[in-house]
């Protein structure tokens, strides 16, 4: 009885250790990183710490990084009489946890708790734990709302001046090659943000994308379009893009595109997201149009575009 009553006692000192808000600064090198209630991951992707003082005693943090996705998070707390560690994964799941106090020890394994010896035993909820994690996630760096996400390819500005003077791309696709083909994409002209499949089968054609975890796609603001020559893409068109093709619908190469070897593919849609993006934690790969490996890639783009004429 005594034994269930302390780990009741360590809960509730625990829990209220969890729902107070960190005060204080980060002690130690640059690599430590700190902002008010929440972490930010450094740009650089390497480990930080940070260690806090709370009313109910101390609490340090380290980071585990894969480039600057936060891959685990450990939480260490010691207060008069007690100390225990917590170790989070990426989701905020517990995967391990152990509570320290006077000479008993309890361990928590991901599924059950157990004390020194290996004996199970009664131990407190800790769902509040991945509660408290979820408040305590990385502060954005940056916010980018309603911004164009399209595919990398062959910039309309830089063909004809007088078309358009946004930083919209177009691909020449070959409908003759059957299987999936895959384009990235990249949002706003600043970041490479997923990536766009073009299956060719049965002489239809069948366009769809994705984007990593963390970036809200705003699905009434979508525009796919195919165009069987350059000179069809004007310049209303491009200051509203609307189109009657659709993600994820088969379109009949020889009906809808004139039965084409090659074809223009355009995309225009609106996405919202910040940096780093929420959930993964991840900052995706800088876009840089000059990108020497870019040239040559619009190269071989523009070889099968001659084909189009």
């Amino acid at each position: 009885m005594m034994k269930r009553t302390v780990l009741i006692l360590c809960a509730v000192l625990f829990a209220a250790m969890f729902l107070i808000p960190c005060q204080g600064m980060a002690e130690g090198s640059a690599e430590e990183y700190y902002t008010p209630g929440r972490i930010a991951v450094p740009k650089t992707g390497l480990p930080f710490s940070i260690k806090t003082e709370q009313e109910h005693g101390n609490i340090e943090y380290e980071a585990i990084l894969n480039g600057t996705a936060m891959e685990q998070l450990t939480a260490e707390y010691e207060t008069d009489g007690m100390e225990c560690e917590v170790v989070y994964d990426i989701l905020g799941n517990v995967t391990s946890a152990e509570y320290e106090w006077d000479d008993s020890e309890i361990f928590f394994d991901g599924r059950s708790w157990t004390d020194e010896d290996g004996n199970a035993v009664e131990a407190p909820d800790i769902d509040f734990m991945r509660g408290y994690y979820n408040d305590f996630q990385l502060e954005p760096l940056q916010i980018y709302k309603n911004n164009t996400l399209g595919l990398v390819g062959l910039c309309l500005r830089e063909m004809d001046r007088n078309l358009t003077d946004k930083w919209y791309h177009v691909v020449p696709v070959d409908l003759t090659k059957e299987g999936t083909t895959q384009y990235d994409l990249a949002s706003g002209n600043l970041f490479y943000m997923g990536t766009c499949d073009v299956t060719v089968a049965d002489g239809k054609v069948t366009v769809d994308y994705a984007v990593p975890e963390g970036v809200t796609v705003h699905p009434e603001k979508q525009c796919l379009a195919w165009f069987t020559e350059l000179s069809g893409i004007t310049t209303e068109f491009l200051n509203n893009p609307e189109s009657t093709f659709r993600f994820g619908e088969a379109v009949d190469i020889q009906e809808d595109l004139q039965g084409k070897e090659v074809a223009l593919l355009f995309i225009c849609n609106r996405i919202s997201f910040m940096l780093p993006l929420a959930g993964s934690y991840y900052f995706p790969k800088d876009f840089h149009y000059l990108n020497p490996e870019l040239k040559v890639y619009r190269q071989e783009l523009m070889t099968l575009l001659e084909r189009m004429n």
